[in-house]
């Protein structure tokens, strides 16, 4: 839920400094980005609701990650 809170917070910032700018293509992308950081806000606090966290940390204990570590050289 941090994640969430962390990227509402984003969003709120981006808005405060899109509303500082004259200039319209500025001040939209601004916005553009404070709207995806709310989306992402959202589908952060679903997936921990859903469990899907706990599902991908049990994966990974199990040996069941996505991504191959290279064991070090010795």
């Amino acid at each position: 839920m941090d994640r969430a809170r962390y990227l509402n917070g984003q969003a709120a910032l981006l808005r405060g400094v899109a509303g500082t700018f004259d200039v319209p293509s500025i001040r939209n992308r601004l916005l553009a980005l404070a709207n995806e950081c709310q989306i992402l806000a959202r589908l952060v606090g679903e997936s921990f609701t859903e469990g899907e966290a706990p599902r991908r940390r049990a994966a990974a204990r199990n040996g069941h990650t996505q991504v191959k570590r290279r064991p070090r050289p010795r």
